[in-house]
C-alpha cells in the first residue's frame, strides 16, 4: 500500500523548478531505505534539538505569542452613506 503523500503523487511542472532542485530530489527518491536512514535520524535530532530550544524560549517584550486575532474595525457613525 503506498502512501498518498509520498514524492511520487506529487506532481510540479517541470519548468516551476529551477534545475538546483531537480538533481537533489531524483537522487532522494532512488535512494534505498538504508541510504535515507541517514537523513532520517538527521531529523530527529534536529526535531529533537528544536524542541528542547522552544523549551526554554522566551519571546521579547511586545510581541505576541501565537497567530493572534485581528480585531474588526469599529464602524464610524460619522462615515459617509454609500449610495444606493
Amino acid at each position: 500500500m503506498q502512501n498518498e503523500n509520498t514524492h511520487e503523487s506529487i506532481t510540479v511542472p517541470t519548468r516551476l523548478v529551477p534545475p538546483k532542485l531537480r538533481w537533489p530530489s531524483k537522487k532522494y527518491v532512488t535512494m534505498v531505505d538504508k541510504e535515507k536512514k541517514r537523513f532520517h535520524e538527521m531529523a530527529e535530532k534536529d526535531k529533537a534539538r528544536y524542541e528542547m530550544e522552544m523549551q526554554n524560549y522566551v519571546p521579547p517584550k511586545g510581541t505576541v505569542v501565537g497567530r493572534g486575532k485581528k480585531r474588526k474595525q469599529p464602524k464610524d457613525p460619522n462615515a459617509p452613506k454609500r449610495s444606493l
